[in-house]
């Protein structure tokens, strides 16, 4: 009797032993899986160049930029604020004060960036999606990712408030065909 009690105890010790053992060997094998995923992130950031447009209220600026720039906009390769507020020779529409935040980030920013994700303070972008997503597309091509609205006109627009995800080529096509004096209508 003592003997079997003694031979349980002493199975049990050495299952106890080797389960954590099993347990500290297994963590470390998926240790050393992560180190690569973690590389491949930095990679893809520096391989996918994304700026970030974020028009904030003005009433709300110092509030919002914090917010984004504690979550999301960090993961961006440039995060750029600008005032959503209706400014002396604007006519006051909300695609006045777009394609004037659009200019200005073409004229000064425009070099070293591969995608301009223009974003509203309260949305929310998972960065690391965001550039696995783009990273297949050639950032020379015309393109503009987002949730298409429509509207009376055939081709609609990309709603803002979703967010929406122009290339450099059209990014450069915007700026010196549509914003320079063209109707786009």
């Amino acid at each position: 009797m003592i003997r079997n009690a003694l031979g349980l105890v002493i199975g049990l010790i050495l299952g106890i032993r080797l389960t954590e053992y099993w347990d500290y060997s297994h963590m470390r094998s998926m240790t050393k899986m992560v180190t690569p995923q973690s590389e491949d992130r930095a990679w893809l950031f520096n391989e996918t160049r994304v700026l970030c447009l974020v028009l904030t209220n003005p009433l709300d600026i110092t509030r919002m930029k914090a917010k984004v720039r504690s979550t999301w906009g960090k993961r961006c390769n440039k995060l750029i604020f600008m005032r959503s507020q209706i400014q002396r020779g604007l006519n006051g529409s909300t695609f006045a004060r777009v394609q004037e935040a659009l200019r200005s980030i073409y004229r000064n920013h425009f070099q070293g960036y591969d995608w301009f994700l223009k974003a509203n303070a309260n949305t929310y972008v998972i960065m690391e999606n965001l550039r696995r997503f783009l990273y297949r597309y050639d950032p020379e091509s015309s393109l503009v990712f987002g949730h298409r609205q429509r509207s009376d006109f055939r081709e609609g627009y990309m709603h803002g408030a979703a967010g929406y995800v122009l290339s450099r080529g059209a990014m450069r096509r915007l700026n010196l065909f549509a914003f320079n004096g063209n109707s786009i209508s």
